[in-house]
């Protein structure tokens, strides 16, 4: 998990927080990351996770019995029981993160709940994990709820990159999805997007009323993509009409990246993980199997369109998969592709609306000036 300070000014570095694991131990300095630790097994405490309170009762006998590290690990501050260090990343953890480095240096451990988190907080350091180590420190720790329909087993995001699939669906995206031919051929599609928002925004000028950014970007956005990948177009903008594909979609997708992005207990407690106390891994099985019904929707009207003989071949994202499910170089399933349609936006983004109104809120706030197009 990575935490930038942004444009605070009271923290002025970046921090990379990586799971504590014996492999990133091993990849670094001996005398910090080489740990001996022993097997505390989970089994004693699986059957007792029939109902909440023995879930609790059993969290704290696994923190309390929890056998200690023989060995040395970077220093950090001092931890709470089962909680750990949790309450000390407080509102701005970059803020928090940034206060302690001073006191136990570039390079610390954090206990959140049940995980052992590395800290790293100065540029020599986050060279030697990044740069140097980039390939022990690049494999992803995915949330517990993302396992939900086997995402994370075909999610080019969430696959360790010693995989073979990963390293497939990275070459599928390489030569054939980003490739320099690919991107030039969508470049009047993205062209013609744009020409239409300077109308839509020349538009409500001249007619003096007022424009929602946000909903004018994400619908300029969602139409680019649905012509890149599906080259189907969509509806106008200030449409109100629920039906439609984007706003079905525009609502799967900004749930998933909603409940991507909120903290999990089960992520820091993994005993509770079989209970879901939030609601996550139901949430997101809705929303992800209502998307991958959409997708699947489009393939199989693409499908059943190439078997006729009046079909001309198209020059979206699906043609092309659907053209490398059918041959042999790549051997696409149907799943991967579906889900390689699942994109994952990163929760400290900010939505258009989100980023205007902060600029609205300054001092000093910025003004719309018109412009003649």
């Amino acid at each position: 998990m990575k935490l930038d300070c942004g444009s605070s000014t009271n923290a002025v570095v970046s921090f990379v927080l990586q799971p504590w694991g014996a492999a990133y131990r091993q990849s670094l300095t001996p005398r910090w990351f080489s740990r001996h630790s022993r097997c505390y097994s989970n089994s004693r405490l699986a059957s007792w996770s029939d109902s909440p309170q023995t879930s609790i009762k059993a969290c704290l006998v696994y923190s309390r019995w929890k056998p200690r590290s023989n060995g040395k690990s970077p220093p950090g501050p001092p931890r709470l029981p089962i909680i750990g260090n949790m309450l000390q990343l407080g509102k701005n953890p970059h803020k928090s993160l940034a206060r302690l480095s001073k006191i136990y240096g570039p390079l610390m451990s954090l206990k959140l709940g049940n995980q052992l988190a590395a800290v790293v907080s100065s540029p020599e350091l986050a060279k030697e994990v990044l740069h140097k180590q980039g390939r022990v420190f690049s494999k992803p720790f995915p949330p517990n709820a993302v396992s939900v329909l086997g995402h994370n087993e075909v999610s080019m995001n969430l696959l360790p990159s010693s995989s073979e699939l990963w390293k497939k669906l990275r070459r599928v995206a390489r030569e054939k999805l980003f490739s320099n031919a690919a991107l030039q051929a969508s470049q009047e599609i993205r062209q013609e997007r744009l020409r239409k928002l300077v109308e839509y925004i020349s538009k409500c000028s001249g007619e003096g009323r007022a424009m929602n950014v946000g909903e004018a970007t994400f619908t300029t956005m969602t139409n680019l993509m649905f012509a890149t990948l599906f080259s189907i177009e969509l509806d106008e903008f200030a449409s109100t009409d629920a039906a439609t594909p984007k706003l079905e979609f525009r609502e799967h997708v900004n749930a998933i990246t909603r409940y991507m992005g909120v903290p999990n207990l089960a992520d820091f407690f993994p005993i509770f993980a079989p209970l879901d106390p939030q609601g996550m891994r139901r949430n997101l099985t809705y929303h992800l199997r209502s998307l991958l019904e959409l997708v699947q929707g489009f393939i199989d009207e693409r499908l059943q369109a190439r078997t006729t003989s009046s079909y001309r071949k198209k020059t979206d994202f699906l043609e092309t998969l659907l053209d490398m499910s059918q041959g042999n170089e790549y051997a696409l399933s149907v799943r991967e592709i579906k889900h390689l349609f699942v994109v994952r936006n990163e929760s400290k983004q900010l939505q258009r609306e989100d980023v205007f109104g902060l600029a609205l809120q300054k001092k000093t706030p910025l003004r719309a000036i018109p412009i003649k197009v």
